[in-house]
């Protein structure tokens, strides 16, 4: 059976017919794992998918024609917000409904009713980074009965209501508000506009007769949609690392917050295994009863790491919960606030997936995760780290496959030919299809060899070898303990 091997990585006919193809991705270049920490360690020596996507990445990123496009697209952004607002929002707009597509449909969005099993339909919804519009025109319009309410950063992307009714424009007030500075009182300041009439959020009308919030006000769906942007370039990071789990937890507060019992949660995330990415799936797995899906836009973020996380059927707010939440933010702010720029225990940019935890000897030692300091990311490898390779392994596929298709066409625009190393393809060799190689491959020294097999042996937690009496874990209960 044939091969697909991607345009820009094929050979000459001869050369595919009468040579044998190498790999593009020789031994030598498999990544050096002394330098991972657990989490990044255990998901490249498990994950074929995992392997590819870092190097398509890797393969992309270092294109001269991909950088120069991108700086291209960033001036753009900085000098035309205002014209290119309308087709930010038409993108968004698309990706919602591929989203809710892949679900089964808007009758889908939420779970059923569990007395009669009909479907049922939103009714009020929020929009966290609301901004241009995409995702609330989408629901403003299949439901047409709906209300929503919408928080957006005043420096962030402009709000764009072109096509909008005013009748669509009083159905979904917004507010200008940052997430993270105090999430914890947001939903109260906004929750009250959904039962509100319609008039603007500052009127006067408004604000002096503001009932407090109750739990007839509470979304059936709420989407913590917000992203981070650069103030001068609208794309881009920030410098401190701080911001994206900070940002992250502060939109799950205010999302949990507003969300009613049984609604749907859809969340912004990244494919990439960051330790407070794996925290926030782990809890979002424990509160919602009708599962945890994730999707991704075919379009738009296609070839980046940026994807939805779908949770459906709310348990309803835990406060313990939300208490854990409020000290990782806390402790999030802390650290900023000492260090001036964030420890790099967590990332920073979008790919940013290569940062560990370093202990004064130079070690790599597992981090310390914000929800649960007492455990380590350890703990949710040993609790969910089978549940998080399905998770993600669909999305890395589909990512690297965005990435080849992209390359391919940056390739054939190039002027030179292609040369001959680019030409073979590393996809038809087989090199991932034996997971199990970079680990063989990785040269590690005895320090870090001792602690990834004590992270591992205690993965093994429940298997058969483990399971008689004379043989106990030393933590057992992972999954309860880490809860």
């Amino acid at each position: 059976m044939s091969v697909y091997t991607p345009p820009h990585l094929r050979a000459s006919h001869d050369e595919s017919r009468h040579g044998r193809p190498t790999s593009r991705l020789s031994v030598h270049e498999f990544e050096d794992t002394r330098t991972m920490g657990p989490s990044l360690h255990h998901f490249y020596t498990n994950s074929p998918a995992f392997q590819r996507v870092r190097q398509m990445k890797r393969l992309y990123g270092d294109n001269e024609h991909v950088n120069q496009k991108f700086a291209q697209n960033r001036e753009r952004s900085r000098t035309d917000d205002h014209t290119l607002a309308p087709m930010f929002r038409d993108q968004f707009y698309q990706a919602f409904s591929d989203m809710v597509d892949d679900i089964g449909g808007p009758e889908c969005l939420l779970v059923p009713n569990p007395s009669t099993g009909a479907a049922r339909f939103v009714r009020k919804f929020a929009d966290l980074g609301c901004a241009p519009g995409g995702f609330a025109q989408y629901l403003l319009t299949t439901f047409p009965q709906c209300t929503g309410v919408g928080v957006t950063h005043p420096e962030g992307y402009t709000m764009t209501y072109q096509s909008w009714s005013n009748a669509m424009q009083q159905r979904f007030p917004v507010h200008f508000a940052d997430l993270t500075s105090a999430p914890g009182d947001l939903a109260a300041r906004v929750l009250p506009d959904l039962d509100m009439p319609m008039t603007p959020p500052d009127s006067p009308s408004r604000t002096a007769r503001r009932p407090v919030a109750q739990h007839s006000n509470l979304c059936d769906v709420v989407i913590a949609g917000a992203i981070l942007c650069n103030d001068r370039t609208r794309q881009g990071q920030p410098v401190e690392r701080a911001a994206r789990p900070l940002l992250a937890f502060a939109q799950l507060r205010v999302a949990l917050s507003m969300l009613a019992p049984g609604g749907t949660l859809i969340l912004v995330a990244s494919a990439n295994p960051n330790v407070f990415c794996l925290e926030i799936l782990g809890l979002v797995r424990r509160l919602f009863a009708g599962g945890v899906r994730a999707t991704k836009g075919r379009k738009l973020h296609e070839i980046r790491s940026a994807y939805y996380v779908v949770g459906q059927g709310f348990k309803g707010a835990n406060p313990d919960v939300l208490k854990q939440i409020d000290e990782a933010i806390r402790t999030l702010k802390r650290r900023g606030a000492q260090e001036g720029q964030y420890n790099p225990t967590y990332g920073g940019s979008e790919d940013d997936d290569e940062i560990s935890s370093v202990s004064p000897s130079g070690s790599i030692v597992p981090t310390p995760l914000l929800l649960h300091p007492h455990l380590t990311e350890i703990d949710i490898l040993r609790s969910d780290g089978e549940w998080l390779l399905r998770h993600y392994e669909p999305l890395w596929t589909r990512q690297a496959d965005a990435l080849e298709r992209a390359l391919a066409r940056v390739s054939s625009k190039s002027n030179g030919p292609t040369s001959d190393g680019d030409r073979k393809s590393w996809r038809r060799s087989g090199v991932f299809d034996e997971p199990a190689r970079s680990r063989k491959i990785s040269q590690r020294g005895g320090e870090y060899d001792a602690m990834v097999s004590a992270f591992e042996h205690g993965l093994n937690v429940g298997s058969a070898a483990h399971t008689s009496s004379s043989s106990k874990s030393r933590r057992p209960r992972a999954e309860e303990r880490w809860m």
